[in-house]
């Protein structure tokens, strides 16, 4: 009787745990992506990066952010460099301010066909591990949709989180976790 009164105990506690971490994200309201209404865009059926090493979500040399693709099939270009895309604290939604960076990261893509982009998703050093991992997936996301929106094809875009583990600015302030809510757009040669 009293290992059954613990049983319940244990899963009642996991309950609120579970319930509790649900509650957690409370997004930016003021996203708008081009074709779409406000709030986030539905990232339902989209392909998600698999599994990871120490690096970040997706950062594996065997997990697939893209069909036949890995995180490592592509290499960084030297020399090219687009503006992050910044996120309110706990958002993936992308705010109106930062269009203009996707923007010209689509531009760059039309002007350079042979050029993928990497999206990076990372996070400021607050909440637990797996929520950051997941945040950042959402923020890579969200930037890849819009820019698909823009008319990007989604095979000349790979996403990856990083959580909190590529921190912009390694102190413990609202300054840096500012700079750390975060997508990198990193241009590259699509092997």
């Amino acid at each position: 009787m009293k290992l059954t009164k613990s049983l319940h105990f244990v899963a009642l506690c996991l309950s609120i745990v579970i319930l509790g971490a649900c509650s957690l994200h409370n997004p930016d309201s003021d996203q708008m992506a081009p074709g779409g209404g406000a709030g986030s865009s539905d990232m339902s059926g989209m392909d998600l990066a698999n599994g990871g090493g120490a690096g970040g979500f997706g950062s594996g040399g065997d997990s697939s952010l893209l069909p036949g693709r890995s995180a490592n099939a592509w290499t960084p270009i030297p020399g090219a460099k687009l503006e992050p895309v910044y996120f309110a604290l706990d958002s993936s939604n992308i705010g109106s301010q930062q269009f203009p960076k996707l923007e010209k990261a689509a531009q760059y893509l039309n002007s350079n066909a042979k050029a993928g982009l990497i999206i990076e998703g990372n996070c400021d050093e607050r909440g637990s591990a797996e929520y950051n991992i997941g945040l950042g997936e959402r923020r890579a996301l969200s930037a890849r949709q819009y820019l698909v929106n823009l008319g990007i094809p989604e095979s000349r875009l790979q996403t990856i989180s990083y959580g909190v583990e590529r921190p912009a600015a390694p102190e413990h302030n609202e300054s840096a976790w500012m700079k750390n809510r975060r997508d990198e757009l990193v241009p590259a040669t699509m092997n």
